[in-house]
């Protein structure tokens, strides 16, 4: 019996006990290679596999999950999960999705995958590692090359039937440069594909490489005010995560995001579009549905600048009597939440070297450690790997400097975005310059 024969075998099971039924299964085949100190320490071939039951009963919700397609086991699942519901307060609105058409989406599983060994994964970390310590005074002090093929499946009372395969490889790794007594500042680097062919870990280990070096010998800056231009990691928790959390409409409809009841207000600098599109073609984050069987979709929630939507899951479209975005996430092991799934912020006109050229005072922020207060906005901490910018010029890296701030009010001060965009999970991010910050020491 195939995934999806089990999924309607085990809806059948939900509704004879007298529950409307969502349940979602999971397949994963993954070869796991783990680096530390410039070494391969492990590699790991393994396969799980397991089903997420939510039942409803008048309105009320109960759910359990399983690690197994034994269907002795989901059979157990469904009887606690309607167990569950049956114990638990009713809600207001249906947490089931609707059904709806799915998108054609090509290149989400390359056959090539199937073939790729444990000897291939193990050979493209030696290539990451030998590329990130071309440069003998750069350590990979930890990283991992992951492998994964995947098969993701949905049946719902509501009419919903859908399965999908997906392959997936995606690698990190962070280092740090050390020259004597002299230590860098740790940096990080990500890399996915869906596609063998696609595997560029040399050029993530190159960088590595290079960003790390450019970290040792930091001299102390004086507090001033100039522009801050955020590498994609900095924007990923200055902008990313903040906005994620606001744009989120369960937060919103509970009073947990500022941006309640803000659509069409202007929200950024016009320069700002922001997308989370599941639906790119051959896309690492792409697929065709949801954690809940709803379609993916292109959303664009900021457009020029102006708030234009939030992200949506089942409950929370029907609380405003809308639909999904496509927005649950989730394993199998837990109910749906909304989140990110491809999280876009749109290139702008310039070259990163022109953002610095144009820069008469500031500095070049690969990350940001610190807090940023998901509802209120205010945020501070420490800028990792900062570079002085002089009169258009890098000069050099600086010692660790203090910044704070709203980010609500950075968003209206950003002027400029790079052209180049790198990768996290889930997202794909630029360079962004923001104009009159202060910073200090």
């Amino acid at each position: 019996m195939d995934m999806q024969d089990t999924l309607e075998k085990t809806l059948v099971l939900c509704e004879k006990k007298g529950a409307e039924g969502e349940v979602y299964g999971v397949e994963r085949q993954e070869i796991i290679v783990t680096v530390e100190r410039n070494d391969i320490m492990l590699c790991i071939k393994q396969k799980s596999a397991g089903i997420g039951v939510r039942t409803v009963v008048d309105r009320s919700v109960g759910f359990s999950c399983c690690n197994t397609l034994d269907f002795a086991a989901i059979t157990e699942a469904v009887e606690t999960s309607v167990k569950m519901s049956k114990r638990s307060n009713p809600l207001l609105w249906s947490p089931l999705a609707v059904p709806g058409s799915y998108p054609e989406i090509e290149g989400l599983f390359d056959d090539e995958m199937l073939s790729f060994s444990e000897e291939d994964a193990i050979s493209a970390a030696q290539r990451m590692i030998h590329a990130a310590a071309e440069d003998p005074q750069v350590t990979v002090d930890s990283g991992e090359f992951n492998v994964t093929l995947r098969t993701q499946a949905v049946c719902t009372s509501r009419g919903i039937s859908a399965i999908e395969k997906k392959s997936a490889v995606s690698w990190y790794m962070i280092g740090i440069a050390r020259k004597n007594r002299d230590v860098g500042s740790f940096e990080y680097v990500y890399g996915c594909t869906p596609r063998v062919r696609d595997i560029y870990v040399e050029d993530s280990g190159s960088e590595l490489s290079h960003r790390a070096a450019a970290n040792l010998s930091p001299q102390k800056v004086e507090p001033f005010r100039g522009d801050i231009i955020l590498g994609p990691d900095a924007v990923s928790a200055l902008v990313g995560d903040p906005l994620i959390s606001a744009l989120n409409a369960n937060n919103a409809q509970r009073g947990q995001s500022v941006l309640a009841g803000r659509k069409g207000d202007v929200l950024t600098s016009e320069v700002v579009t922001i997308k989370d599109d599941a639906t790119v073609k051959g896309d690492f984050n792409s697929s065709a549905f949801d954690r809940e069987g709803s379609p993916h979709q292109a959303v664009t929630l900021v457009e020029r600048g102006v708030l234009t939507t939030f992200l949506y899951d089942a409950l929370a479209a029907h609380r405003e009597t809308t639909v999904s975005t496509g927005n649950a996430i989730g394993t199998f092991r837990e109910t749906p939440k909304i989140g990110i799934t491809n999280f876009l912020i749109s290139p702008g006109m310039h070259d990163v070297d022109a953002l610095v050229e144009e820069t008469e005072k500031g500095l070049l922020v690969p990350r940001f450690s610190g807090t940023a207060d998901h509802i209120s906005g205010d945020f501070s901490g420490a800028l990792k790997g900062a570079q002085l910018i002089s009169s258009g010029e890098i000069k050099n890296p600086v010692k660790e400097v203090a910044i704070a701030g709203n980010v609500y009010e950075l968003l209206t001060k950003i002027t400029a975005i790079s052209k180049d965009r790198a990768r996290f999970p889930r997202m794909v991010l630029p360079h962004m310059r923001v104009e009159d910050m202060g910073i200090t020491a």
